[in-house]
């Protein structure tokens, strides 16, 4: 089965009572602060995030808007997913270069697998104190991803041993070329 998936987090300066202070920059897990909890893939599921994006500013409860700096970050396990070229750690994908609504990073720019067994979340960074803002101002960060289960996700597993990008197009084809075999019934079990 084949789901796409999508989740916008509103946030506000309230969202940030479970933020955490790292060298300057103020980090929110959204998963934890909103489902209290870092998402997990289960054994028989396949992710990849395809599209994400946030606000360009902070709009005021009563009009009009405010720039600030923050940037998006995927955190696959212990590693967090965009890094500088050196390898060291960034604050993730910029809101100034991801702007949603607007432009965002799409299909054709991201393809983040997470697979089964992997913790994963989304972290947005800013490097102002929110503080600074009223509690009724707010900005959005929206994520959009496929979620392949059972038959599926062995078939992204597949095309990711392949080299083959994951996409709902590749699964599907795999699945017309490839007849099920003794080896696809075996992997079926083990999902199970």
């Amino acid at each position: 089965m084949i789901r796409y998936m999508c989740q916008t987090f509103r946030i506000n300066a309230e969202s940030f009572d479970r933020a955490e202070e790292w060298y300057g920059i103020t980090k929110l897990s959204l998963f934890t602060k909103y489902y209290n909890r870092i998402m997990t893939t289960r054994s028989n599921q396949f992710i990849v995030i395809n599209m994400f994006a946030m606000s360009p500013h902070i709009y005021r409860k009563n009009g009009g808007s405010l720039n600030y700096s923050g940037a998006v970050q995927v955190r696959i396990n212990t590693t967090e997913f965009f890094m500088y070229p050196d390898g060291s750690r960034s604050n993730g994908i910029s809101n100034e270069i991801s702007p949603w609504p607007g432009k965002p990073f799409d299909e054709e720019d991201l393809g983040i697998n997470i697979l089964p067994g992997q913790n994963w979340d989304v972290i947005l960074n800013m490097t102002e104190t929110p503080e600074k803002y009223n509690k009724k101002d707010y900005m959005y960060v929206y994520l959009r991803y496929i979620l392949y289960e059972d038959e599926d996700a062995v078939i992204a597993n597949k095309l990711l041993m392949l080299n083959t990008p994951v996409t709902p197009e590749n699964v599907c084809e795999y699945r017309i070329s490839h007849p099920e075999t003794e080896l696809d019934k075996e992997d079926k079990k083990k999902m199970a």
